[in-house]
């Protein structure tokens, strides 16, 4: 990090955690400015982040969260 780079690796990681971490309302907004920054910024290429979205979408399709709704019951401890 010191030298400007990050790993150099094939997607950004900082693109696909933000990617899964926004609230889906927030991502059309939050996820490309980000993106925008980070190639403007020279941190990641064009590619890396557009890769990381990709990985990213994958990964919420394989492994969808399951979000919080009111309708649902608070889960009781089992003893």
């Amino acid at each position: 990090m010191q030298m400007g780079n990050c790993a150099d690796m094939m997607f950004s990681g900082h693109t696909a955690i933000t990617y899964l971490t926004c609230p889906r309302k927030y991502r059309f907004i939050i996820v490309p400015v980000m993106m925008t920054l980070l190639v403007l910024s020279k941190l990641h290429y064009t590619g890396d982040v557009l890769m990381a979205l990709i990985a990213a979408r994958l990964i919420e399709y394989e492994l969808p969260l399951k979000e919080k709704s009111e309708d649902e019951p608070a889960s009781e401890e089992i003893e």
